[in-house]
């Protein structure tokens, strides 16, 4: 994963919705890619999401879903970036190399006080220990301190030894 750009940096705390500027469907993102949240990736996350295993799934969500409403795919995939974050990595669909798959998503939320940011993090399995968490979690940090922030926390389950240890 190379370096992400920043997404687009609305005036802070304006709390109206910005809309992600959007590439032309036809411009594809490269393999290995990290890059913010677009509204076109919708069919991906939500294929991304059916793809996570019952056990990611209880760990990001705190419940195990097997089902997403399409309001809850959209809320993913609209980013609101005056207060919000949403970067994801892509690698082509195994069955079809011309279609970009999202593979990990890491997202944040600040406070409305302005110095804090919720986080949470997600790797499809076949991705993890393979160092793509941490790097979508640094890039997350860096674009956070870019923006003024200076705490980044997350509800992690006990349970979940592997996101205990990228916190460490």
């Amino acid at each position: 994963i190379g370096s992400c750009p920043p997404p687009p940096q609305p005036h802070r705390h304006s709390h109206v919705p910005q809309p992600t500027p959007a590439a032309p469907s036809s411009q594809r993102r490269p393999s290995g890619a990290c890059a913010a949240h677009r509204a076109e990736d919708e069919p991906a996350h939500l294929r991304f999401l059916h793809r996570l295993s019952p056990t990611d799934r209880y760990y990001r969500f705190f419940n195990v879903r097997s089902e997403f409403f399409h309001s809850e795919v959209l809320w993913f995939t609209q980013i609101d970036y005056d207060r919000e974050l949403a970067l994801i990595a892509v690698a082509p669909n195994p069955e079809d190399p011309l279609v970009m798959d999202t593979v990990g998503v890491v997202r944040a939320v600040d406070d409305l006080a302005g110095n804090s940011a919720e986080f949470a993090l997600v790797v499809l399995g076949s991705y993890k220990q393979q160092g793509l968490g941490y790097a979508l979690m640094q890039m997350l940090i860096s674009v956070l301190r870019s923006k003024g922030l200076d705490e980044v926390q997350g509800l992690v389950l006990k349970e979940n030894e592997p996101m205990i240890g990228l916190c460490e």
